[in-house]
């Protein structure tokens, strides 16, 4: 049994943080002090949040001031697989409200959700005022604190007497390091429309204790670079609420900001103007959709960045400021393709035309092109064409398998019936230096020979490609119509000669 008192006094500690230090800054006092009574107080509670306060057990305090303790009373519904009673009826906790010596996350929800039907101490919920915030007079018991911030309540033991708490749920306006700002695919195609997401948390103040100054507005600003176009902020949530203005999303205006008011400017119901009018603590999430166009986009290397930037404003001050943490990237990646034309000598060979199935593009230089969209079911592919070295260059594929099919081979050469794969793979250069070499038929092998193929490009990171084409024209196939005819013609006509040369002999014989 006493290792059992002794995890609940444990639990309680484990749920606080006691500050060894005496408070030396004004404070708020709620209730009246008397002899042998508890003091729960709560050191960084939070400007224009309320708090309430709630005896879950009674206490017995043995010998005085840090003396033994024993708990007494009914173990609520709901906590009863936190909660025990001993033989003679005193409480102890269970090794379910304990996780490696803090309170467990079953007993913190348990706890609020408790509390949430339970009576408080006090009448009315204090509304801090930003100082140090003590609850004075109480009984010996062991207590739950809630506060209208966050979705914790903090569980004290008040019979030490005296019990100091840190309000966890506390909060500063922040960019998160990991999903501050995050793009549902990185790996694009010029046309293809991506989603961003921008979050950030918030809080109703800036600064600590009664200095604090209350925030009017969130400003959120992103770089939206020219490549991305037709821009449509599709979602904003705060906390669990949709944030819409006139019955429409918000959109961002000609400087790339978007502002949320965070105080009310009218009375609404029990909202009074200057009110903050979300709970403090809550998460703002901002999703928009943009299409990657071809302008100043760049292809591989280090990518593409958009960056956004949360600022704010408080009241009775002129300026916006920015919290610590106030931006986050992301990086979106486009590639290209080369092809280059040669014979299998590897001669570069110009005249060449080619498509790649499923592409549209538009022509920006000689031999060079860029994505403009995927082809539509049934239509068909844009032809390119090579420039007088015999390379073509594609920009703005995403990173996958591509399939080139040759329409128009150059002049005297025969014409690739198949498509040929090639795979467009993430580069982090910006340049390319490609070498391959040919066999004696002009297939591409992985082995050093007499055929070597280069491609340089100091502007531009492609896979390469090399196609390579045979000179002279083919031939129908053995066993096809075509040589059929002639097989059989000239068979005729070698029969026709032989019965000719035979009839010619006999009748010089005759003669």
């Amino acid at each position: 049994m006493k290792g059992k008192m002794k995890k609940l006094f444990a639990l309680a500690l484990a749920a606080i943080m006691v500050l060894a230090m005496g408070i030396t800054v004004s404070a708020q006092t709620v209730g009246t002090e008397a002899q042998d009574t508890a003091t729960i107080t709560i050191n960084n509670a939070s400007k224009g949040e309320t708090y309430n306060v709630y005896k879950l057990f009674d206490a017995t305090v043995t010998g005085g001031v840090g003396g033994s303790i024993i708990y007494t009373g009914d173990i609520p519904e709901g906590l009863t697989t936190f909660f025990e009673k001993d033989a003679a009826g005193n409480i102890q906790a269970t090794d379910l409200a304990v996780t490696d010596g803090k309170v467990s996350e079953e007993l913190e929800t348990a706890l609020s959700n408790w509390a949430k039907d339970a009576a408080p101490v006090y009448d009315e919920a204090i509304v801090s005022d930003g100082s140090v915030l003590k609850f004075v007079g109480l009984d010996y018991g062991y207590y739950v604190v809630t506060t209208s911030q966050g979705d914790h309540a903090l569980t004290v033991d008040s019979t030490n007497p005296n019990a100091s708490v840190y309000d966890k749920n506390s909060t500063v306006p922040t960019v998160p390091d990991e999903d501050g700002k995050k793009v549902e695919n990185d790996n694009v195609s010029i046309g293809d429309t991506v989603t961003y997401t921008l979050k950030f948390t918030t809080s109703n103040y800036d600064g600590e204790g009664a200095s604090a100054k209350k925030i009017t507005s969130y400003i959120i600003t992103d770089t939206l670079p020219e490549w991305l176009d037709n821009v449509t902020v599709t979602n904003i949530k705060i906390g669990d609420d949709v944030y819409k203005v006139d019955n429409s999303v918000p959109q961002f205006d000609r400087e790339k900001k978007i502002t949320i008011p965070w105080t009310a400017t009218e009375e609404s119901g029990s909202v009074a103007v200057g009110d903050s009018l979300y709970k403090n603590g809550v998460t703002v999430v901002v999703t928009y959709t943009a299409k990657v166009v071809s302008t100043d986009i760049t292809i591989a290397g280090a990518g593409n960045e958009n960056t956004f930037t949360l600022k704010y404003t408080t009241e009775g001050e002129e300026g916006e400021k920015e919290p610590d943490k106030s931006t986050a990237t992301e990086i979106i990646y486009t590639y290209a393709l080369a092809v280059k034309k040669v014979d299998q000598a590897g001669k570069a060979l110009p005249g060449a035309t080619f498509s790649v199935i499923g592409l549209q593009t538009a022509e920006e230089n000689k031999g060079v092109y860029i994505v403009s969209g995927k082809t539509e079911p049934g239509g068909k592919d844009t032809v390119m064409s090579t420039d007088d070295n015999g390379i073509l260059i594609i920009k703005g594929v995403a990173a996958g398998n591509y399939q080139v099919q040759e329409e128009t081979a150059p002049t005297g050469y025969n014409k690739l019936t198949d498509p040929v794969p090639v795979e467009a793979v993430k580069l982090s250069t910006s340049e390319t230096n490609y070498t391959t070499y040919l066999d004696k038929n002009g297939n591409v092998v992985n082995t050093e020979t007499d055929v070597v193929v280069t491609y340089e490009n100091a502007d531009i990171a492609a896979s390469v490609l090399p196609v390579v084409n045979m000179s002279g024209t083919i031939l129908p196939s053995t066993g096809g119509i075509g040589t059929t005819i002639f097989y059989v013609v000239g068979g005729i006509l070698v029969i026709g000669a032989g019965i000719l040369l035979i009839t010619k002999k006999r009748m010089s014989k005759s003669n």
